[in-house]
């Protein structure tokens, strides 16, 4: 197959490799941590009786299941707080303000927050 072959240039347009080129956005191999922090700040711009800002708080009684991983969604965000040196409070109003907000997120992730 040459590279001038269409369906060589379709593959190549398609695959992971090709939307990062594309888009001209650095790869995110650690996942999409800007995005939960993102759904982070917009939720917490939310009123506090949010059906959706409540969840953030909600802490589920009773046993896991054995294949069911200790760590939380919550748990996960906290820990990347700490190693931050951010507090839920810091954090809950550092939120109200979009830019200050977007300033957190790029400082947490730098290449994967550009587009902030």
């Amino acid at each position: 197959m040459s590279s001038q072959d269409p369906a060589h240039i379709l593959a190549r347009k398609n695959s992971k490799r090709g939307v990062v080129e594309q888009s001209r956005t650095a790869p995110n191999p650690g996942g999409n941590n800007t995005e939960r922090w993102r759904w982070l700040g917009h939720t917490l711009r939310k009123p506090r009786n949010s059906i959706t800002r409540q969840s953030l708080q909600w802490n589920p009684q009773g046993k896991r299941s054995r294949v069911r991983p200790r760590t939380t969604w919550r748990r996960n965000l906290e820990e990347e707080m700490k190693a931050s040196g951010h507090s839920w409070r810091d954090i809950t109003r550092m939120a109200q303000d979009r830019r200050e907000w977007g300033t957190v997120v790029r400082g947490l992730y730098p290449l994967q927050g550009e587009w902030l």
